[in-house]
């Protein structure tokens, strides 16, 4: 990725020293090197290890919802900032199935925990080991 972003830097720049217009460079530069770095799916594993949690229940939710934003975002289907998880999730949903539902019961958690006060219910791990288990399966 950093490659990627000082390549268009020096392509930029080349351009515009044949063209005349360093402001323009320098605003393209600045705004490619200001780009925020997402981590991929890949870089994300599953919170479960032997079937046991690696971590706090509430912890892993807001981690899941994480790889979730990761998992769409490869797809070509990313979060934008003013969709909220459950608009996200039945976006997910809509255009891959086999997921909808864990989508939708992860949206459900996320919202129990960010914004009802963090009671999650006593299923809450079946659920995002379920969600984790399919978003891990080969594409097929």
């Amino acid at each position: 990725l950093a490659a990627l972003r000082k390549f268009w830097r020096d392509l930029v720049e080349f351009f515009s020293s044949l063209f005349g217009d360093k402001n323009r460079t320098e605003a393209v530069s600045a705004t490619v090197s200001e780009a925020p770095r997402y981590k991929s799916f890949r870089e994300f594993t599953s919170p479960f290890v032997g079937g046991k949690m690696r971590f706090p229940l509430e912890q892993a939710v807001l981690y899941t919802f994480e790889a979730l934003n990761a998992w769409g975002r490869e797809r070509g289907l990313p979060r934008e900032q003013d969709v909220t998880p459950h608009e996200f999730a039945a976006k997910l949903g809509s255009e891959f199935p086999q997921i909808g539902g864990e989508a939708n019961s992860l949206a459900d958690l996320y919202g129990q925990l960010v914004f009802a006060g963090g009671n999650l219910p006593s299923d809450a791990s079946s659920k995002l080991q379920s969600l984790w288990q399919k978003l891990q399966a080969p594409a097929g």
